[in-house]
């Protein structure tokens, strides 16, 4: 659904269509609680988006990694490391955009070190 989601180069659009998946995804195993546990599909070009739908679907036991820094040089020891993160930030910062979104559930910080 995650590939199928980004062809659509629309945004707005493809979160629609992961929600949409998820809800069917929750009820599909909902039918059967101790048999099928589902991953939900989320947002890669968005982390608000991506947040939001985290929250949205985990029922209160989401857990997070996100890559952050504490001082400038974690900040300069992650931007020359990380080859594959979308979005990483100070820890003030993630915090920030967790309360902004309502992100409740739990988070690790990755640094740099």
């Amino acid at each position: 659904i995650l590939g199928a989601a980004e062809r659509l180069r629309d945004p707005e659009a493809a979160v629609e269509m992961m929600r949409i998946y998820n809800d069917w995804l929750a009820n599909f195993c909902d039918e059967h609680p101790g048999r099928f546990a589902g991953i939900a599909s989320i947002p890669g070009n968005n982390v608000v988006s991506a947040l939001q739908e985290i929250e949205r679907v985990s029922r209160g036991k989401s857990f997070i990694v996100v890559d952050a820094w504490t001082s400038d040089e974690e900040m300069r020891r992650m931007l020359a490391w990380n080859l594959t993160a979308l979005t990483y930030m100070h820890v003030d910062d993630w915090q920030c955009l967790f309360e902004e979104v309502g992100y409740n559930g739990d988070y690790y910080w990755f640094i740099a070190g």
